[in-house]
């Protein structure tokens, strides 16, 4: 395949992991699994063109595990964001 094809451009990457994201709203995502998707060295910067780009709320924390810092991200789309709101 070429490298032009969306599944492989940085683009396509970023749609994946978008996808991942508007599929499973509210859920914490490993960034593990997010680099499976989104490609083992570059989903960091997928996640910030989610952000930038499509203007995706994403949410990002750490916490310790073991020996290492799992970092975890969650996509709370508008709708959802209002739901947490007070009345």
């Amino acid at each position: 395949g070429s490298d032009n094809e969306p599944s492989r451009s940085s683009q396509g990457y970023r749609d994946r992991v978008a996808g991942v994201f508007k599929r499973s709203p509210g859920r914490w995502i490993d960034g593990h699994e997010l680099g499976r998707i989104g490609g083992e060295y570059a989903w960091r910067t997928r996640v910030s063109e989610c952000r930038t780009q499509l203007g995706m709320n994403i949410k990002n924390r750490q916490r310790r595990e073991k020996k290492r810092t799992v970092s975890e991200y969650c996509y709370l789309p508008e709708e959802e964001m209002f739901k947490l709101e007070a009345p």
